[in-house]
């Protein structure tokens, strides 16, 4: 294109702002809207600055002298322009002209710096919103599943307050395992279930207690088809963790078939308390059309299974083997089980346990006066007031002659003083009597917590005997706790 200089004036209407450049950049030309623009007049600006004088341009604006037709013409393109320090987004598109025989650059200039902020606002706000949206996805979400487990909880505490209820009256051990089979099949739609034991005094498996779609010819032989059968699960019934299988195992197959009438696919074991002679399991198994156990149904049955091992051990037999008969405190036997199942939780939860070790001041006294009838008296005496002066989470043991062991779950060595003091202070004043004879009966108490002392059963025993002996040497009827100056009284 060719033009002169008084034909420029033909982009003077135009709305978008119209430069022409010489090819040193100086401005020959600008219509009304280049100086808006730039926001100078046009007196101060045509033939008097150069355009780079005018704007910073990122990309860099180049000129070219060529005429080629191939570059004669840029289209449209965006830069980012600093005017007067302030930043604008200008689309420009160049074209090479004559004018008055000189090369020029013909640029039209476009400000699209507002339709570049609308838009970056409408990107900015609408990611906002995709934000809140995906955050509100996840809260309903997170609330779905805390409703979800929340329901599970509700079934799961349900079904242990159901279970308790049906056993709180069951003495027996056989009733309480029909009952357990029962729920068993009835919550979770299994198709059996049946209890087998290795006897060790005997040498044998028995299998007992069948629940479900059993044949009907076991009930009639009483088990004699199943002897040769159950034989071969020797030294395969030892289970110490709920046992979850599916497909069933072969050694076991052959004797679920056997039992059940219907073809079983899985087979959950559920490990019993240590029995009379031997150790126990509660099988029960459900066909291929069963879903199958998940996590949670497992967890469940293992606190099932954990409550009906508790009511086993509950029972009478189970209570004679652990009590002292004279005082009907627990005895020495079942203070190691004891205190390594308190300790155990004790270290695992980080919560204290304390031990007090009782000792009746000056007993040999009663023995030589008064003879062993009244010695027995004491002691009978003396736990039957630790009982009643200890709170009931507080386990009593008659730990040997006139020395006695409370344990004191999840309490610290404080409360452990104090619970201490009421028991000595409620021996004291006892006032017992036989046969005319009065007796004052006093006691020294050692203390020693777990895990601030220690985090060892015997040595938690051996601490508090410790803290015991010093209460003896500072004169009896006194409540000492452990500390480590103390290891060289004993």
């Amino acid at each position: 294109m060719k033009l002169q200089s008084d034909q420029l004036s033909v982009f003077d209407q135009l709305l978008d702002a119209v430069v022409v450049v010489n090819m040193d950049g100086l401005i020959i030309y600008a219509n009304e809207a280049g100086g808006i623009l730039f926001g100078k007049s046009l007196s101060r600006i045509v033939k008097k600055r150069h355009l780079h004088e005018m704007a910073k341009f990122d990309p860099p604006l180049k000129f070219t002298s060529s005429l080629d037709d191939g570059q004669q013409f840029q289209p449209y393109r965006e830069f980012t322009v600093t005017l007067d320090d302030a930043g604008k987004f200008l689309n420009l598109a160049l074209e090479q002209i004559e004018v008055d025989g000189q090369i020029s650059s013909l640029i039209f200039i476009r400000d699209v710096t507002l339709e570049r902020n609308l838009h970056e606002k409408y990107h900015r706000e609408l990611s906002e919103k995709n934000k809140v949206l995906q955050l509100e996805m996840q809260q309903r979400v997170s609330l779905q599943l805390l409703t979800t487990e929340l329901d599970r909880k509700i079934f799961e505490i349900s079904c242990l307050l159901e279970f308790t209820q049906r056993t709180r009256l069951i003495s027996d051990a056989n009733h309480l395992f029909n009952e357990f089979i029962d729920f068993m099949i009835e919550r979770y739609y299994l198709g059996g279930g049946f209890i087998i034991k290795e006897n060790m005094v005997m040498d044998r498996i028995e299998l007992n207690t069948v629940k479900g779609r059993a044949k009907r010819r076991l009930a009639l032989n009483s088990f004699k088809e199943l002897n040769e059968t159950t034989q071969t699960l020797k030294g395969k019934v030892r289970f110490t963790e709920i046992t979850y299988f599916k497909p069933v195992p072969p050694d076991w197959k052959v004797v679920v078939d056997q039992v059940f009438s219907d073809e079983m696919s899985g087979l959950l074991i559920c490990p019993l308390g240590n029995q009379e002679g031997g150790q126990g399991v509660v099988v029960l198994a459900h066909t291929s059309m069963h879903h199958g156990l998940n996590t949670e149904d497992l967890n469940l049955t293992r606190s099932l299974i954990s409550h009906v091992n508790v009511l086993l051990e509950n029972t009478s037999l189970k209570h004679m083997s652990i009590t002292d008969e004279l005082t009907g405190l627990y005895n020495k036997r079942y203070l190691k089980i004891s205190l390594t199942h308190e300790m155990t939780k004790s270290i695992n939860n980080q919560i204290p346990l304390s031990l007090l070790v009782f000792d009746i001041d000056h007993f040999k006294k009663f023995n030589d006066t008064y003879g062993h009838l009244t010695g027995d008296f004491v002691l009978k005496s003396v736990g039957q007031a630790i009982k009643q002066f200890c709170r009931v989470s507080d386990v009593a043991f008659r730990y040997g002659g006139e020395e006695f062991v409370v344990l004191l779950p999840s309490t610290p060595t404080e409360d452990a003083i104090i619970c201490a003091e009421r028991v000595r202070k409620g021996i004291e004043g006892l006032g017992l009597s036989q046969e005319k004879n009065e007796y004052k009966v006093t006691v020294s108490i050692g203390v020693s917590t777990c895990p601030t002392m220690t985090t060892e059963s015997e040595e938690l025993i051996k601490s508090a005997d410790i803290a015991l002996y010093a209460a003896k040497q500072a004169g009896r009827n006194n409540v000492k706790v452990f500390s480590p100056t103390m290891q060289s009284l004993k």
